[in-house]
C-alpha cells in the first residue's frame, strides 16, 4: 500500500467511542474506508465504515482527524455526510438474514462511521474472479436469497438501486448477504422515488429509468432488472448486455452456457426487460420465476446457503414472464419498445460552437462571388487536401484517440478525479479546432479580393478546414460513448456545473457565453 493511501487512514490501534479498536483496514471508496475493528465492551470483531471524501478530505498532524480545508470541499463533506448518516438509518430499518446488519453509528474525528456485522468471505464480484460461473443451483439460491433482502427493502419503503456482484457478500457459512446502501432511495407517495439528488448506476446492471433519470418510473422492477443482470453474471462471469443492445436483439443478446435450464433464461431475460411493466412487479413473481421448473416437476428448492444442490430441470411451466420465450425468438420477436431518447451532453455546445463557426465561414466565402454554391458542394465531399501531421488539430485527434483507448481498457476502474482530468483533456484535444475556426473566419472577413487564385485557395482550406472537422467529430463521438459506458464518467458527460468549471479553468468560458 502506497504512502498516499496510508496517509488517508485511521492508524491500526486507534480507539473510537472509547469501543472499537481498529485491528486492519478493509477496503476503500471514494467516499469512505473501512476496517476490521474489535468491540472490546462485547469482544467480537466488527466492520467499521469511515466517511473519508477522497477528492476533498485529507488527516490532521494527529493522524486521526479529517479535514476539509477549501469552501467547497467543506460543503460537498457535508452534503455526502447526511447522506452516509441517512444510509446507515436506512439499513437498521430493515430485517432480513440476508441484509448487512448496522449496530452501532456516532460522530468522531470530525466525520461519522457505522458499525456492522463483520461478514467473513468474500465478495460475488471476488467469488466470479476466481472460480469463473456458476452452476445454476447455486446462481439460483443466491438469486433466492437477495429477493428475499429486497422484499425487505421494498416494504421499509426504499429502493437499493445499485444491486451487482460487488454489493453481494458470500460468506463463509453459505449465506448471500446484500451491502451497500449509497445510492438507495426512499419512496415518494405516488409510488417513484424521492428526487433529492442524481441516482448513480452501474453500466449492464441498470434499466433505462434509471440511466435517464426518471425517478418517477423507479419501483421494484428497478431492482429486479439489476437482480436479473447479476443472476446473468453468476451464470456466464461475464458484464450484463447493455440495455441497447437488448432493444436491439431482444433475447438474441443474452448468451447462456448450455447448462443453463429453460426456466432460468427465461428468469433473467425477463427480469432485463427494458420496459417497466413487462418486468416482474414484486418479489412473488420474482420468486416464481426462480422456481418455475420446481412448481411444475414438484421438487423443492432450498436457499439458505449457495452451496450447490440436485435439481431437475424437466417439464416447463408457461407463466406470465415464460411464454414468450419458449424457443429462441425470431427477429420480428424481439423485445420491441420505443428508442432511448438521446442524452444531452456537456460538452455538446463546444461541438455546436464548430459546426455554427462552420456556417459562419461559408457564408463568408459564398459572399465573395455568386457562384460559390459550387464550392459549397465541394467542402462537402472533396477529399484532396493534404494535413501534416504537425497541425494541432491532428495532433489532438491523435490525443483524443489515445484517450478513448485508455479508456476502453480502463475506464471502469477511475476514479472521480481520474475522468476528470481525461474530460479536461478531451476538451483540450478539441480547443485547437475552435482556434481554427476563428482563424478561418477572421481571414474570410480581410479578404476583399475577386482574385480567382484568393477564392480557390480559400476554396481549399474550407475543404481542409471541413475535413479536419469531420475526423475530430467522429473521433470525440467514439469518446462520448466510451464514457458514457461509465457511471462516473457517465454522469460528469451530464453535469453542466462541472462543464462551466471546466471552461473557465481552460480559459474558454468567454468564448462559450459570447456563442
Amino acid at each position: 500500500m502506497d504512502q498516499e493511501v496510508l496517509s488517508q487512514l485511521l492508524p491500526v490501534g486507534t480507539i473510537l467511542e472509547n469501543r472499537y479498536r481498529i485491528d486492519r483496514y478493509l477496503s476503500s471508496g471514494g467516499f469512505g474506508n473501512t476496517y476490521l475493528a474489535r468491540d472490546t465492551k462485547l469482544d467480537c470483531i466488527v466492520a467499521i465504515k469511515e466517511f473519508f471524501l477522497k477528492e476533498h478530505s485529507s488527516r490532521c498532524a494527529d493522524g486521526r482527524t479529517v479535514q476539509n480545508t477549501t469552501p467547497t470541499s467543506r460543503k460537498l463533506f457535508h452534503d455526502y455526510q447526511e447522506k452516509f448518516v441517512t444510509e446507515a438509518k436506512r439499513i437498521t430499518q430493515l430485517h432480513s438474514d440476508h441484509i448487512v446488519r448496522v449496530i452501532d453509528l456516532f460522530d468522531d474525528n470530525g466525520t461519522s462511521y457505522y458499525v456492522m456485522d463483520f461478514l467473513d468471505g468474500m465478495s460475488l464480484k471476488e467469488h466470479l474472479k476466481i472460480h469463473g460461473p456458476m452452476s445454476e443451483s447455486v446462481a439460483r439460491n443466491i438469486a433466492l436469497q437477495l429477493t428475499e433482502a429486497l422484499e425487505a427493502v421494498h416494504t421499509a419503503g426504499f429502493y437499493h438501486l445499485d444491486i451487482k456482484p460487488n454489493n453481494v457478500m458470500l460468506t463463509t457459512s453459505g449465506k448471500a448477504v446484500l451491502v451497500d446502501f449509497g445510492a438507495s432511495k426512499q419512496m415518494s407517495t405516488d409510488g417513484g422515488a424521492t428526487k433529492h439528488s442524481m441516482m448513480v448506476h452501474t453500466p449492464g446492471y441498470a434499466p433505462p429509468e434509471q440511466t435517464d433519470q426518471r425517478a418517477d418510473r423507479i419501483g421494484p422492477w428497478t431492482d429486479f432488472f439489476a437482480l436479473g443482470a447479476t443472476l446473468y453474471a453468476m451464470l456466464t462471469a461475464t458484464t450484463p448486455p447493455s440495455v441497447s443492445y437488448i432493444n436491439d436483439e431482444g433475447a438474441n443478446a443474452f448468451t447462456f452456457p448450455q447448462h443453463v435450464s429453460m426456466y432460468l433464461r427465461n428468469a433473467v431475460i425477463n427480469m432485463m426487460q427494458p420496459g417497466t411493466k413487462k418486468r416482474p412487479q414484486n418479489a412473488v413473481e420474482v420468486k416464481r420465476l426462480l422456481t418455475a421448473d420446481n412448481q411444475r416437476t414438484g421438487g423443492t428448492n432450498t436457499h439458505s446457503g449457495y452451496s450447490d444442490a440436485n435439481e431437475s430441470t424437466i417439464g416447463y411451466q408457461q407463466t406470465r414472464y415464460t411464454t414468450q420465450y419458449q424457443q429462441p425468438p425470431t427477429r420480428n420477436e424481439a423485445i420491441r419498445v420505443q428508442p432511448k431518447p438521446k442524452r444531452r451532453t456537456w460538452i455538446w455546445p463546444l461541438v455546436g460552437v464548430i459546426i455554427l463557426l462552420i456556417i459562419i465561414s461559408t457564408i463568408h466565402v459564398l459572399s465573395y462571388r455568386d457562384d460559390m454554391d459550387k464550392v459549397v458542394d465541394s467542402i462537402s465531399h472533396t477529399e484532396e487536401s493534404t494535413i501534416e501531421n504537425a497541425d494541432p488539430v491532428i495532433s489532438g485527434m491523435e490525443s483524443l484517440k489515445e484517450l478513448t483507448d485508455l479508456a476502453k481498457n480502463n475506464g471502469n476502474g477511475w476514479t472521480e478525479a481520474e475522468w476528470k482530468e481525461a474530460l479536461k483533456v478531451a476538451t483540450i484535444a478539441i480547443i485547437p479546432m475552435i482556434e481554427e475556426s476563428y482563424k478561418f473566419e477572421e481571414k474570410c472577413k480581410n479578404s476583399n479580393s475577386d482574385d480567382p487564385q484568393v477564392l480557390s485557395a480559400l476554396q481549399e482550406e474550407a475543404n481542409n478546414f471541413e475535413k479536419k472537422y469531420k475526423d475530430l467529430e467522429k473521433q470525440f463521438t467514439e469518446f462520448r460513448k466510451t464514457a458514457e459506458s461509465y457511471a462516473i464518467g457517465d454522469s460528469l458527460m451530464s453535469d453542466d456545473t462541472y462543464a462551466q468549471e471546466l471552461y473557465e479553468e481552460l480559459g474558454i468560458s468567454e468564448f462559450m457565453a459570447d456563442e
